[in-house]
């Protein structure tokens, strides 16, 4: 899960050009990086701190498709973002990545989809949280509750209400932008 302040990202590549490339896109923003030059020292350095991988699909030993099999069999709570030369055909419909970069892909690209993804993160949070709030107003609202801790739900669930329109707003997609409000606005 995506937290408040740097995001860890694991640059997966066998290709050390690509890796000090990636790496060196993220300088300067609010990211901290780890390389891991191939399956093999991929599946040595994800673990619970990385956020999001960039994962290469084609590497020698142990594929990116491999690795993302790993990732979610061990349960690791991080984005995976595809970051390959392989065109998307039929194979991509089973994989659980959540996003596809076809190579090669530029700075702005790259960290674009990167804060995507952090987005998307935070969007999930808060609507469970949002959820959380509004059942937990419906159970009190029918029931005899001190008015004053009921305001404060009310102004809680509002709070988090904003949050999220804000969160929304923060997209670059308008497509994502609009199906992201009907969603919260139909519950």
């Amino acid at each position: 899960m995506i937290t408040e302040g740097p995001i860890t990202v694991l640059i997966v590549d066998d290709d050390t050009e690509v890796c000090n490339t990636y790496e060196m896109y993220f300088r300067g923003e609010r990211f901290r990086t780890r390389v891991a030059q191939g399956g093999p020292e991929a599946l040595l350095k994800v673990d619970d701190d990385v956020d999001i991988v960039l994962l290469d699909r084609r590497m020698p030993e142990v594929s990116g498709d491999e690795v993302l099999e790993f990732i979610r069999d061990w349960n690791l709570d991080c984005r995976v973002i595809m970051v390959t030369a392989v065109n998307p055909d039929t194979s991509i419909i089973e994989m659980e990545f959540d996003g596809y970069l076809t190579k090669p892909v530029s700075k702005s690209e790259l960290l674009s989809t990167v804060k995507q993804q952090v987005l998307f993160e935070r969007y999930q949070t808060l609507f469970e949280r949002y959820q959380t709030a509004t059942r937990k107003h419906a159970l009190l609202a029918a029931q005899d509750v001190d008015d004053e801790e009921l305001r404060e739900l009310t102004e809680r669930r509002e709070t988090l209400k904003q949050r999220l329109e804000n969160t929304v707003d923060a997209f670059d997609n308008e497509m994502v932008k609009e199906t992201l409000a009907d969603l919260h606005q139909s519950s």
